[in-house]
């Protein structure tokens, strides 16, 4: 069986849970990782990985022939350099999510795309796990008729206010990249960026075009002297009249519960982002994924985009669930919630 050749760049928390992720993934195999941090010797051991293959430069992956795709797991504002490096050197990119920081970087990376054999994608692993496959196809086929509204937030407790003693601590030190504005910090864009992803793919299931005009109502930030927002809210107006209400939070739990309601039943999705149950309720009916081949979330996202990558190579024609015109309109949408935040 043919796999994929997989090389990481930054081995933080995220990389280091795609390392583990990939082990029982069948198409896939983890050959190189990068990292200018101490994780890296620490990993060599339990992935198993060579010496030569453990790079401190990211430069030197890159070069490294002998990988395929590469997953980018670096701070936000990092992002973008690296996509393009890596496509500069032949390299399929899955990037975590933002992929970007703002919508019109998108545009630099299609131009860059458009003739190279390579795929991108956006790393939303939830796309991935089958019970949004279904979820997806449930909704198509008109078992609870045309969507209406969805409701969903996402929040956790990251930001607590300061005392007198620990404001003056914090003036010397460095502030984390979540709450820095050149680094694309914010709780929008680290996790409602997942509402509006979902929001945008249930919108365009009755629209004509992947394109549905939308608008922005209720916007509303807290920032609690930080330079982006700890909490946000909105509700997103497609033009095909579905709306949805999200909500997310660097201050307060939030429950991952999402509801979907049609014009002839509703849908509800708990644990929507973490993908910790692998089915749904139907009104009263509960529908669940039997036997689902992994049992961390972020596998399945791996064995599918290996599997794009290795029909993209042998010349076949692809359809991502989320490639690069559903990122960019995702960060249309993103970019409309933070206006406040860019002005």
């Amino acid at each position: 069986m043919s796999y994929i050749r997989w090389g990481v760049l930054g081995l933080g928390h995220i990389g280091q849970n795609f390392c583990q992720s990939i082990r029982p993934v069948t198409n896939a195999t983890l050959l190189a990782v990068a990292s200018k941090s101490r994780n890296i010797d620490s990993l060599k051991t339990s992935t198993q990985i060579s010496a030569q293959y453990s790079f401190k430069n990211y430069l030197d992956l890159l070069n490294c022939d002998e990988v395929d795709a590469v997953y980018i797991a670096l701070p936000n504002h990092l992002h973008m350099e690296w996509i393009q490096l890596c496509l500069e050197h032949g390299k399929h990119v899955l990037v975590e999510k933002p992929a970007v920081i703002h919508s019109a970087e998108l545009l630099q990376i299609k131009n860059q795309l458009e003739f190279k054999n390579l795929i991108f994608s956006e790393a939303f692993m939830y796309i991935h796990h089958p019970r949004i496959e279904k979820l997806l196809n449930f909704i198509n086929s008109g078992k609870i008729g045309k969507p209406v509204q969805m409701k969903t937030s996402w929040g956790f407790e990251i930001f607590r206010k300061p005392s007198l003693f620990k404001k003056t601590i914090n003036f010397y030190k460095t502030k984390p990249s979540r709450f820095k504005i050149k680094h694309g910090g914010g709780c929008i864009l680290d996790h409602g960026c997942y509402m509006t992803s979902l929001s945008y793919l249930i919108a365009r299931i009755f629209s004509e075009k992947k394109e549905v005009p939308f608008s922005l109502e209720n916007k509303t930030y807290t920032f609690a002297n930080e330079e982006v927002e700890v909490d946000a809210s909105t509700t997103i107006n497609f033009a095909n009249g579905f709306r949805s209400d999200i909500q997310c939070s660097f201050t307060t739990h939030l429950d991952e519960t999402t509801f979907l309601f049609g014009e002839e039943g509703e849908i509800r999705i708990d644990d929507t982002w973490s993908c910790q149950s692998n089915g749904f309720w139907v009104n009263s009916k509960y529908f669940e994924i039997p036997n689902p081949s992994f049992d961390n979330p972020y596998s399945f996202q791996i064995q599918k985009i290996s599997e794009n990558i290795a029909l993209r190579n042998q010349g076949e024609n692809i359809n991502l669930k989320f490639g690069l015109n559903e990122s960019f309109n995702n960060a249309l949408i993103l970019d409309s919630w933070r206006y406040l935040v860019l002005h």
